[in-house]
């Protein structure tokens, strides 16, 4: 799921089939694959997203059922190039974090928001792979039916990327804002 914003922008990214692909350095600049809508481009115009003006983000997850389950990986992809031959860029991407998420019986009551009754506040979150509490990570995990959220540096990335996994869960929205 790739995302496009330019500093302090909020977006709700809706992801309906599991991403399994892989990341790995490319030329081509990456975007949305059908049906995932994870990647978050903040300066779609601009080839070296130099007009960055935040450098973290907060992600709150939503699922379709109680106790629904999925994982969050959130990539940054950076575009390296030699200034001498700015027409080619090799886009590095770099795992930030994967976190497991776990859904409440706490629906979402916001209708006519792109959140409807079916969207079910994710309550639980644990982290499986980045860096600790504290050191470029917060977690707030309350698990008792009030929203989770995590909020990560992404290091001056061009582009965030997050890619769901569906356990039991069909269906994910992420409500996502740099800061």
């Amino acid at each position: 799921m790739i995302v496009e914003t330019i500093g302090g922008e909020c977006k709700v990214l809706s992801i309906t089939a599991t991403d399994t692909a892989s990341r790995k350095p490319t030329k081509t600049r990456p975007v949305n694959a059908a049906g995932t809508l994870g990647v978050w481009d903040f300066n779609a115009g601009d080839k070296f997203g130099a007009r960055i003006l935040q450098n973290n983000v907060r992600a709150q997850f939503y699922v379709n059922a109680d106790g629904a389950t999925a994982t969050a990986n959130l990539w940054a992809w950076f575009p390296m190039a030699d200034t001498n031959f700015p027409a080619k860029v090799q886009w590095e991407p770099t795992l930030l974090y994967t976190v497991a998420l776990t859904g409440s019986t706490l629906v979402t009551t916001d209708v006519g928001t792109p959140l409807t009754t079916a969207d079910l506040v994710v309550d639980t979150i644990t982290r499986t792979y980045g860096p600790t509490e504290g050191q470029g990570l917060i977690i707030s995990s309350p698990a008792n039916n009030l929203p989770a959220f995590v909020a990560s540096d992404f290091m001056g990335a061009a582009i965030l990327d997050w890619q769901i996994a569906f356990g039991t869960a069909t269906a994910c929205k992420i409500v996502a804002k740099t800061y």
